[in-house]
């Protein structure tokens, strides 16, 4: 099966469109309705008694159908379930394909910016990705490090974009600016973070290798 990485001229995808993974119908559907992305979900959208069918239905497409005129996504089972193990095992046999889970430490983070009046994307949960890896190491990081970050996902992503988010999370007090142009969380906004974050780091069994490769890996089947 043909993937390809993202196009140096493509820009980060605004709309997405999820679609169920046990409706195999709807798959080409979905891009035919012209979304910048389709996920497809293997978690709220699948009964259990379905993931089965449904990663089988997900395989399939993605086999018999190596390019679409839109990026595309599967949306993994929370990483505390079993569930979440048996998608990865499933996904050790498939070629590495863009990877969206909803696991409870993007729900914390969700629920952070609904507090604070933020909607969520894929793009800004990225941006506060990169933060949290510098907080927990115990540094502060600048644009171009969230940039660095970011760009192993979306090819040439200008520099203007990361800046204009973390501009956003300044002005509602998620994040402070440093005179250095650095940037740290607030405290009130770590307080919401740190709790789940210390959880999860003492709780998961996950692989760190998979974790990285669940969040950061961002092909694309685009032409």
């Amino acid at each position: 099966m043909q993937s390809d990485r993202l196009s140096r001229k493509t820009p980060p995808a605004i709309s997405y469109l999820f679609v169920p993974g046990n409706r195999p119908e709807r798959f080409s559907k979905a891009v035919e309705a012209g979304p910048d992305a389709i996920i497809l979900d293997l978690e709220d959208a699948v009964h259990p008694d379905s993931k089965a069918a449904a990663r089988a239905a997900i395989r399939a497409w993605q086999e018999s159908t190596p390019k679409v005129a839109c990026e595309r996504y599967i949306r993994l089972n929370s990483v505390n379930s079993t569930l979440f193990r048996q998608d990865l095992a499933w996904l050790g046999d498939m070629h590495p394909l863009a990877l969206e889970y909803d696991c409870s430490g993007n729900r914390h983070i969700r629920e952070m910016l609904r507090v604070y009046g933020l909607r969520t994307s894929l793009f800004r949960l990225k941006v506060i990705n990169a933060l949290i890896l510098a907080a927990q190491e115990g540094r502060l990081i600048s644009v171009h490090g969230v940039h660095a970050y970011i760009e192993a996902s979306f090819s040439q992503l200008p520099i203007v974009s990361v800046r204009e988010v973390l501009k956003r999370l300044a002005e509602v007090g998620v994040i402070t600016a440093q005179t250095d142009r650095s940037y740290s969380f607030t405290p009130e906004a770590w307080d919401m973070l740190e709790p789940y974050l210390a959880q999860r780091d003492s709780n998961s069994q996950i692989p760190a290798t998979a974790s990285h490769r669940c969040l950061n890996s961002l092909a694309t089947s685009a032409p």
